[in-house]
């Protein structure tokens, strides 16, 4: 069984936004798929692997990791050609 987490990996310019990813381990095997999401390390709830309350675009935004998450567990390990 494949997990997914989602997290944030932030930029390296000082007050700019960073990326979403997923990490997916299955059989002890590590892969990361980046998204096109945005967003800032203030609006990111680390330990939730959520955006906070109150953040812009959130409901879009979250709805998105939703359910590309759904997806990439759904599909297991054959969603992203790895294992």
């Amino acid at each position: 069984m494949a997990t997914v987490k989602v997290k944030l990996r932030p930029s390296s310019v000082e007050g700019k936004a960073g990326v979403i990813y997923y990490q997916i381990t299955h059989n002890r095997k590590t892969q990361q798929i980046t998204t096109r999401l945005r967003v800032c390390p203030s609006d990111w709830d680390a330990i939730e692997e959520k955006l906070v309350q109150g953040a812009p675009n959130r409901s879009m935004i979250q709805n998105r990791i939703d359910s590309d998450v759904a997806l990439l567990r759904r599909c297991g390990s054959k969603a992203y050609g790895l294992l």
